[in-house]
């Protein structure tokens, strides 16, 4: 039954009354189907079954797909309805059977379903293995890109969606006859998918008067398979502002051929060593492996390769640093585990005196008996993630622990005593710590809260030492103290987001900026029309994408937070947004939001973009990393009184 429906919370309609009911019964005799699907299969076969199309169709679906989809084959062409979405991706699912292939050619010729079956196999394109459905769609891929409106933007994204390579002419064709901007915008994309090698199409719509066409252009010329488009893209650059220079570069950095590009383009001074920041130096050295162009890159960019101290989990993972920590004292690092983490993971201790380490994925402070764990941390640390963590005892034994510059815990007894000769990472167990350690600094005083939330992004390299800070590791071997066999300082772009004291006092001035354009006030009509680029990502009163998290209650952070979130978000990212990483077996470098994974893909999506579907077959890596899918700078690319506007309109979120 179709009806009667209701709009549920998010105001889609659902079935109520009968038809739920009528729903509910069916689930309830296909779970008992399911559970005998030998008689079932068998009952199928009889020529005396009685069964209807329809009926036939229902006890099919209670079989394992495999099994029951030619019988679907032969059934779902004949009928007047379109296929429901499970019938459809049973059916796309056994491709590489003949009836099946006919089955989807035949469903797609019938114009009366055309469309349903289309925008069907769409949804379930993660789900399908496109080599095998993507020959199966050409024919009504064309016929589509040559009707109405509606079905030119069908027939769009199914060549893009479904990288139909037999149709790149057509599709190019079509790019440069419409007048319409949100197909012209669907057909880049599309072409970005191909690969397209098109590449003066792209440089001719990057000067485009819509914002939308200018980026879809980029992306596909930074993405294009042409050998003439890393520097096609890199001369584009003069004529772009900070936040397309950034993305053009960072697609770039994803290929071996628009690393070359970049590192050729630095050497030859036609491109600022300032333009390359951590995240885009990191693609560049993964894409770029062991070759000269990378020793030449890390010789221009020594300020983006920073000294880390990396530890390989045997015993000998140790720094012998002869710490003593008397009265008052602030203990803060960086820290990224390997997965696996428990008590060989730790960061401080001595024998007999004091294990600071990881056990059950908690941050604790264990003092030899009779106390104990004094101090334990509330959330788990994420393995392969940059953690700060920050440990401080006052004058009177209280202790707190602080992560990512958030207070967590406060010890459980006050604790006075000293720890003498402390060793950096020492933990009691045979094992060690396996992972890295950066920005590791001890204060001979109990840092504030406001310190530690203020400053721990903040790097002291290269500068004057504080009078309080009694331990840092400036950055050489050396600053570790006496380093045994399991560690060594090793030069990586894989480093925490530290800024230096200069970029601190720039950000510090930004930030003041934004702040009072935000209690000045501005129009938030205005605002919200501003928004919408926000949308891409986010979702916005039940509008907008679903990479980020939900600004409907954005205001409710307040003005300070609103604005610390958008400069700087990857100082206190939600674990949920961080970038996933995949490195293919070609070199190139995948990054976007993880959607999704089975035993034969990995599915993610990057922000505008469609899902897409990486079989795990190419992928050599595949991780996390502690940088938001949000870029930064985005209020630098905006006027004063844009940024009024649109911080008036989020301080309505609420």
């Amino acid at each position: 039954m179709a009806e009667p429906v209701a709009p549920d919370r998010n105001r889609k309609p659902i079935k109520v009354g009968e038809a739920y009911y009528r729903e509910f019964e069916r689930f309830l005799v296909r779970m008992y189907l399911e559970r005998q699907p030998a008689l079932v299969a068998g009952f199928l076969q009889r020529a005396d079954s009685g069964l209807t199309a329809e009926q036939r169709l229902f006890a099919t679906l209670a079989l394992e797909p495999k099994a029951g989809a030619t019988v679907l084959a032969s059934i779902l062409p004949a009928l007047e309805r379109a296929p429901t979405s499970e019938e459809l991706l049973s059916l796309a699912q056994s491709a590489e059977v003949p009836a099946c292939a006919d089955a989807i050619r035949a469903l797609l010729r019938k114009p009366s379903v055309r469309a349903e079956v289309a925008e069907g196999l769409l949804s379930a394109r993660t789900k399908l293995d496109p080599a095998k459905v993507g020959p199966l769609l050409t024919e009504a891929a064309k016929e589509l890109l040559a009707g109405d409106v509606k079905s030119q933007a069908l027939g769009l994204a199914l060549i893009g969606g479904f990288q139909l390579a037999a149709l790149e002419a057509d599709l190019v064709k079509f790019t440069q006859q419409t007048k319409d901007v949100t197909a012209l915008g669907t057909a880049l994309q599309a072409l970005r998918d191909l690969r397209s090698s098109e590449v003066q199409l792209f440089v001719g719509f990057a000067t485009h008067a819509d914002a939308t066409i200018v980026d879809r252009a980029l992306a596909a010329l930074t993405a294009s398979r042409a050998p003439q488009a890393p520097t096609a893209a890199l001369s584009l650059l003069p004529k772009l502002d900070v936040l397309r220079r950034r993305a053009v570069l960072g697609g770039l950095s994803s290929s071996k051929e628009g690393a070359r590009a970049i590192a050729a383009a630095l050497q030859a001074k036609t491109l600022a060593k300032d333009e390359i920041d951590g995240p885009i130096a990191e693609k560049l050295a993964l894409t770029l492996g062991e070759s000269p162009e990378l020793k030449s890159l890390m010789a221009d960019l020594g300020a983006v390769f920073r000294p880390v101290l990396m530890l390989d989990g045997s015993d000998g993972a140790v720094a012998e640093t002869k710490l003593d920590l008397k009265g008052p004292f602030t203990l803060e690092f960086w820290v990224r585990l390997a997965p696996g983490v428990d008590n060989n993971d730790g960061v401080l201790g001595a024998p007999g005196q004091l294990d600071v380490n990881f056990a059950g994925s908690l941050l604790r402070l264990y003092a030899f008996a009779p106390l104990g764990d004094v101090l334990v941390a509330q959330k788990p640390i994420t393995p392969e993630l940059w953690t700060h963590y920050a440990i401080t005892r006052d004058a009177k034994g209280e202790l707190r622990l602080y992560g990512n510059g958030e207070l967590e815990s406060v010890g459980k007894v006050p604790l006075t005593k000293d720890f003498l000769g402390c060793n950096v990472a020492w933990t009691v167990p045979k094992l060690g710590t396996k992972g890295a350690l950066a920005e590791y600094r001890v204060w001979n005083v109990a840092r504030s809260a406001k310190e530690i939330r203020d400053n721990f992004t903040r790097t002291f390299a290269g500068e004057e030492r504080p009078t309080a800070l009694a331990f840092f590791n400036a950055g050489g071997d050396a600053s570790w103290g006496s380093l045994r066999k399991g560690a060594q300082v090793v030069r990586t772009t894989d480093v925490p987001p530290l800024i230096t004291k200069a970029q601190f006092e720039v950000l510090a001035r930004k930030q003041e900026h934004y702040m009072e354009l935000g209690r000045k006030g501005g129009n938030t009509a205005k605002g919200k029309v501003l928004a919408a680029m926000c949308q891409t990502c986010h979702a916005i009163n039940g509008q907008g994408g679903q990479i980020g998290p939900n600004l409907s209650g954005a205001g409710a952070m307040g003005l300070e937070g609103v604005v610390r979130n958008i400069m700087d978000p990857n100082a206190a990212m939600e674990a949920a947004y961080r970038v996933f990483r995949l490195e293919l077996i070609t070199g190139e470098v995948l990054e976007g939001f993880y959607v999704s994974e089975d035993a034969k893909a990995y599915v993610t999506r990057q922000p505008g973009g469609e899902e897409i579907r990486t079989p795990k077959s190419n992928v050599r890596s595949a991780r996390y990393l502690r940088r938001s899918l949000m870029p930064e700078g985005l209020l630098d690319a905006l006027g004063d009184e844009q940024v009024a506007d649109l911080l008036a309109y989020l301080m309505t979120l609420k």
